[in-house]
């Protein structure tokens, strides 16, 4: 019991000191609603709702979200797969003309995202069901830890293969592959993965925004109070 109040009390302390810095609170969700048009000429209708909204004084706003996954890894190393979660509804907000910060909170760190430019935004959110569409016709050659990997170490193209970023993406990989039956039937290793050469543009599109929104060093590590 000690240990899992250990774990929950740096989030929770966060959590009230960004509440006091985002003291209203906001009960109606926002409503999200977009059309698309498939390669095939088919339309979609996209719509969710998306909660937990906050004010500050100046009438900005803002999401705090708790959560159980960590946002960091034990290299110290942000997670990509627990943030997209968050991110996909930052994109989204934005998309929809809601300027906002979001601040996301775990038992192991924490990250802002900062407001973006509509335009940054339409144009993730653009690439992101691009993707989808051509996933609806073969496996794409991405997972998301080795994409992460890939970004973090500075990798832009597919030369940098041999380099850090290569080896940083491969590692990922090796490891992901282990416990993903779809991943090993489709790229069963590395090489499969990025025989195509699609991986190295298909990270950028993917998480390249996401990866430029976390700050430019990993998160410092803080002693539990």
């Amino acid at each position: 019991m000690q240990d899992l109040y250990a774990q929950l009390q740096k989030p929770l302390n966060e959590y009230i000191q960004a509440c006091e810095q985002w003291p209203v609170c906001w009960a109606e969700p926002l409503r999200l609603s977009a059309t698309l048009q498939d390669p095939w000429g088919g339309n979609w209708l996209f719509q969710d709702l998306l909660s937990q909204w906050r004010q500050n004084p100046s009438g900005e706003w803002c999401r705090l979200l708790l959560q159980a996954s960590h946002v960091v890894d034990s290299s110290n190393h942000y997670r990509f797969k627990s943030l997209m979660t968050a991110w996909v509804a930052h994109v989204a907000a934005h998309v929809q003309g809601r300027v906002l910060t979001t601040i996301l909170m775990s038992p192991k760190g924490s990250v802002t995202f900062a407001p973006l430019d509509r335009e940054d935004a339409l144009a993730v959110w653009q690439a992101w069901w691009e993707a989808y569409f051509q996933g609806l016709c073969a496996p794409l050659p991405m997972e998301i830890s080795a994409a992460g990997a890939w970004l973090r170490s500075g990798g832009r193209q597919a030369d940098d293969l041999d380099g850090r970023a290569g080896q940083a993406a491969q590692e990922a990989y090796d490891y992901a592959v282990q416990n993903d039956p779809y991943l090993a039937r489709s790229y069963p290793d590395f090489q499969a993965l990025q025989a195509s050469r699609q991986f190295y543009p298909l990270a950028g599109q993917l998480y390249g925004a996401l990866n430029d929104s976390l700050p430019a060093k990993k998160p410092t590590k803080k002693a539990t109070p």
